[in-house]
């Protein structure tokens, strides 16, 4: 595991060239970093879906904090809405 969170953003353009129509990012342990960059950089033709649940820790979270983070989401201008 890493020690920090680490960023997506090196791999962002690669991700947006596959031939999918839903790209997952793991958003939990690194509390939603990089939201408002996958946003920017994830074209309309793909849906884009978030984890929410840590899945590094065995600790369960609140329903406060998966709604934070599902509230984060909802506020970045990501082109699949």
């Amino acid at each position: 595991m890493f020690a920090e969170p680490r960023s997506y953003g090196a791999s962002l353009e690669a991700l947006d060239a596959l031939d999918v129509d839903v790209l997952t990012f793991e958003c939990a342990s690194n509390g939603g970093m990089d939201l408002e960059l996958i946003a920017s950089a994830i074209g309309k033709d793909k849906k884009v879906a978030i984890g929410v649940v840590d899945h590094r820790n065995l600790q369960v979270e609140s329903p406060e904090q998966v709604a934070a983070l599902l509230r984060r989401r909802s506020s970045t201008s990501s082109p699949s809405g």
